[in-house]
Protein backbone atom coordinates (compact mmCIF):
# COMPACT_ATOMS: atom_id res chain seq x y z
CA UNK A 1 0.00 0.00 0.00
CA UNK A 2 1.37 3.40 -1.01
CA UNK A 3 1.10 6.14 1.64
CA UNK A 4 -1.23 9.05 0.84
CA UNK A 5 0.15 12.60 0.95
CA UNK A 6 -2.63 15.25 0.86
CA UNK A 7 0.02 17.94 0.34
CA UNK A 8 1.56 16.32 -2.75
CA UNK A 9 2.29 18.76 -5.57
CA UNK A 10 1.92 17.93 -9.21
CA UNK A 11 3.88 19.15 -12.23
CA UNK A 12 2.89 19.74 -15.85
CA UNK A 13 6.06 18.11 -17.16
CA UNK A 14 4.62 15.76 -19.75
CA UNK A 15 7.31 14.73 -22.24
CA UNK A 16 7.12 15.80 -25.88
CA UNK A 17 6.70 13.20 -28.57
CA UNK A 18 9.42 12.69 -31.13
CA UNK A 19 9.11 14.72 -34.31
CA UNK A 20 9.06 11.47 -36.31
CA UNK A 21 5.66 10.79 -34.72
CA UNK A 22 4.32 13.98 -36.31
CA UNK A 23 4.92 13.00 -39.92
CA UNK A 24 1.69 13.56 -41.77
CA UNK A 25 2.51 11.42 -44.77
CA UNK A 26 1.21 14.09 -47.15
CA UNK A 27 4.61 15.56 -47.98
CA UNK A 28 8.29 15.22 -47.19
CA UNK A 29 8.22 17.63 -44.24
CA UNK A 30 7.07 17.33 -40.67
CA UNK A 31 3.79 18.98 -39.74
CA UNK A 32 5.15 20.72 -36.67
CA UNK A 33 4.61 24.25 -35.41
CA UNK A 34 7.71 26.46 -35.88
CA UNK A 35 9.78 26.68 -32.67
CA UNK A 36 9.39 30.47 -32.42
CA UNK A 37 5.61 30.08 -31.95
CA UNK A 38 5.53 28.08 -28.71
CA UNK A 39 7.24 27.82 -25.33
CA UNK A 40 7.42 24.03 -25.03
CA UNK A 41 5.84 20.82 -26.27
CA UNK A 42 3.65 18.44 -24.35
CA UNK A 43 3.17 15.24 -26.27
CA UNK A 44 2.03 16.43 -29.70
CA UNK A 45 0.46 19.57 -28.22
CA UNK A 46 2.14 22.96 -27.91
CA UNK A 47 2.21 25.18 -24.82
CA UNK A 48 2.07 28.76 -26.08
CA UNK A 49 1.91 30.60 -22.75
CA UNK A 50 2.13 29.48 -19.13
CA UNK A 51 2.47 31.18 -15.79
CA UNK A 52 3.45 30.16 -12.26
CA UNK A 53 1.37 30.79 -9.18
CA UNK A 54 3.30 33.26 -7.00
CA UNK A 55 2.34 31.58 -3.72
CA UNK A 56 2.52 27.87 -4.53
CA UNK A 57 4.83 27.93 -7.56
CA UNK A 58 2.43 25.65 -9.46
CA UNK A 59 2.46 25.87 -13.25
CA UNK A 60 -0.70 27.01 -15.04
CA UNK A 61 -1.27 26.75 -18.77
CA UNK A 62 -2.86 29.92 -20.15
CA UNK A 63 -2.79 29.12 -23.88
CA UNK A 64 -1.99 25.99 -25.84
CA UNK A 65 -2.59 24.39 -29.23
CA UNK A 66 -3.63 20.79 -29.59
CA UNK A 67 -1.97 18.35 -31.93
CA UNK A 68 -4.35 19.41 -34.72
CA UNK A 69 -3.08 22.99 -34.74
CA UNK A 70 -3.08 23.13 -38.55
CA UNK A 71 -6.85 22.52 -38.61
CA UNK A 72 -7.23 25.33 -36.08
CA UNK A 73 -5.35 27.68 -38.41
CA UNK A 74 -7.60 26.72 -41.34
CA UNK A 75 -10.68 27.39 -39.19
CA UNK A 76 -9.24 30.74 -38.08
CA UNK A 77 -8.59 31.65 -41.72
CA UNK A 78 -12.19 30.83 -42.60
CA UNK A 79 -13.52 32.80 -39.62
CA UNK A 80 -11.48 35.81 -40.66
CA UNK A 81 -11.54 35.50 -44.46
CA UNK A 82 -15.18 34.74 -45.29
CA UNK A 83 -16.67 37.55 -43.19
CA UNK A 84 -14.04 39.91 -44.59
CA UNK A 85 -15.29 39.09 -48.10
CA UNK A 86 -18.87 39.70 -46.98
CA UNK A 87 -17.89 43.00 -45.37
CA UNK A 88 -16.11 44.09 -48.53
CA UNK A 89 -18.94 43.31 -50.95
CA UNK A 90 -22.21 43.47 -48.96
CA UNK A 91 -21.82 45.91 -46.11
CA UNK A 92 -20.95 48.99 -48.19
CA UNK A 93 -24.56 48.97 -49.40
CA UNK A 94 -25.94 48.80 -45.84
CA UNK A 95 -26.25 51.40 -43.10
CA UNK A 96 -23.67 52.02 -40.34
CA UNK A 97 -25.89 50.15 -37.87
CA UNK A 98 -25.29 46.90 -39.79
CA UNK A 99 -21.55 47.58 -39.93
CA UNK A 100 -21.48 47.86 -36.16
CA UNK A 101 -23.60 44.74 -35.58
CA UNK A 102 -21.65 42.64 -38.10
CA UNK A 103 -18.31 43.82 -36.70
CA UNK A 104 -19.35 43.07 -33.11
CA UNK A 105 -20.57 39.57 -34.02
CA UNK A 106 -17.40 38.92 -36.04
CA UNK A 107 -15.10 39.98 -33.19
CA UNK A 108 -17.11 38.03 -30.58
CA UNK A 109 -17.07 34.89 -32.74
CA UNK A 110 -13.33 35.04 -33.26
CA UNK A 111 -12.65 35.71 -29.55
CA UNK A 112 -14.82 32.75 -28.51
CA UNK A 113 -13.08 30.54 -31.08
CA UNK A 114 -9.63 31.62 -29.85
CA UNK A 115 -10.56 31.04 -26.21
CA UNK A 116 -12.05 27.62 -26.96
CA UNK A 117 -9.24 26.37 -29.20
CA UNK A 118 -6.29 27.78 -27.23
CA UNK A 119 -7.52 27.67 -23.63
CA UNK A 120 -6.49 25.13 -21.01
CA UNK A 121 -8.51 21.98 -21.77
CA UNK A 122 -8.30 20.81 -18.14
CA UNK A 123 -4.75 19.56 -17.76
CA UNK A 124 -4.16 17.41 -14.70
CA UNK A 125 -0.63 17.64 -13.29
CA UNK A 126 1.53 14.55 -12.84
CA UNK A 127 1.83 13.47 -9.21
CA UNK A 128 4.64 11.27 -7.94
CA UNK A 129 2.55 10.29 -4.91
CA UNK A 130 -1.23 10.04 -4.38
CA UNK A 131 -3.12 12.86 -2.65
CA UNK A 132 -6.04 10.60 -1.70
CA UNK A 133 -6.68 6.90 -1.16
CA UNK A 134 -8.77 6.53 -4.34
CA UNK A 135 -5.96 7.74 -6.63
CA UNK A 136 -4.40 5.13 -8.91
CA UNK A 137 -1.00 4.80 -10.51
CA UNK A 138 -1.05 5.16 -14.29
CA UNK A 139 1.85 3.53 -16.12
CA UNK A 140 1.58 5.61 -19.35
CA UNK A 141 2.46 8.82 -17.49
CA UNK A 142 4.37 7.24 -14.60
CA UNK A 143 2.25 9.20 -12.17
CA UNK A 144 -0.79 9.00 -9.93
CA UNK A 145 -4.13 10.31 -11.08
CA UNK A 146 -7.47 11.02 -9.38
CA UNK A 147 -10.73 9.40 -10.48
CA UNK A 148 -12.39 10.70 -13.68
CA UNK A 149 -9.09 11.86 -15.17
CA UNK A 150 -8.47 10.59 -18.68
CA UNK A 151 -5.32 10.03 -20.67
CA UNK A 152 -4.85 11.44 -24.18
CA UNK A 153 -2.33 9.36 -26.13
CA UNK A 154 -1.97 12.12 -28.75
CA UNK A 155 -0.80 14.68 -26.19
CA UNK A 156 0.68 12.17 -23.75
CA UNK A 157 -1.07 14.00 -20.91
CA UNK A 158 -3.83 13.64 -18.31
CA UNK A 159 -7.03 15.71 -18.50
CA UNK A 160 -9.93 16.30 -16.14
CA UNK A 161 -13.20 15.12 -17.71
CA UNK A 162 -11.61 14.43 -21.08
CA UNK A 163 -13.79 14.04 -24.13
CA UNK A 164 -11.37 15.23 -26.79
CA UNK A 165 -9.55 18.46 -27.56
CA UNK A 166 -7.03 17.79 -30.29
Amino acid sequence: RIPVNPNARGRLNFPAKDYEDDMCGCCCCCCVLPRCCYKRRMGSAYILWETKDKESGDEKVVAMCGAAWSSMLITAGLLLGLPLLAFTFLLPTLSAKWWFIAGAVWIATFCIFARTSCGDPGLCPRYSEPKAANWRYYHHTNSFRPPKVGYCSESNALFYEIDHFC
